[in-house]
C-alpha cells in the first residue's frame, strides 16, 4: 500500500534544530543526521505498522546512529510525522502533539 507522508511543521522544526546543532559540532554531521532521518522516514513509509506503539495511536521509530526518535501516526492511507525528538527529552514534548 502506498501511504501519503505528511511531516508536521513542528517535526520539521525539530529536524532543522537538530541539523543545526549537529552541524555546529562537526562540519557534515548535520548532513549525516538529515540522511538518517530521511532514510528512517522512508522505512516508516514502507512498513508503518512494523514499529511499536508508543502511546495511543502514536508509533515510534528509533534512529540508529543518532539518539533521536521519530513519532508518527497512521491515519487511513496517510502517515503523519509529529515529532523528531532527542530520546532524553521529556515525553510531554511529543505527547502534546498527538
Amino acid at each position: 500500500m502506498n501511504y501519503l507522508l505528511v511531516v508536521s511543521p513542528e517535526a520539521e522544526a525539530d529536524i532543522d534544530n537538530a541539523f543545526e546543532w549537529y552541524e555546529k559540532q562537526s562540519d557534515g554531521l548535520g548532513r549525516d543526521f538529515l540522511f538518517e532521518v530521511g532514510s528512517s522516514i522512508k522505512k516508516v513509509s514502507d512498513r508503518p505498522l512494523s514499529y511499536p506503539v508508543a502511546t495511543g495511536k502514536t508509533r515510534r521509530m528509533l534512529l540508529q546512529r543518532f539518539p533521536y526518535s521519530i513519532f508518527y501516526t497512521v491515519i487511513g492511507d496517510a502517515i503523519k510525522v509529529t515529532a523528531c525528538i532527542h530520546q532524553r527529552r521529556h515525553p510531554r514534548v511529543w505527547k502534546s502533539r498527538t
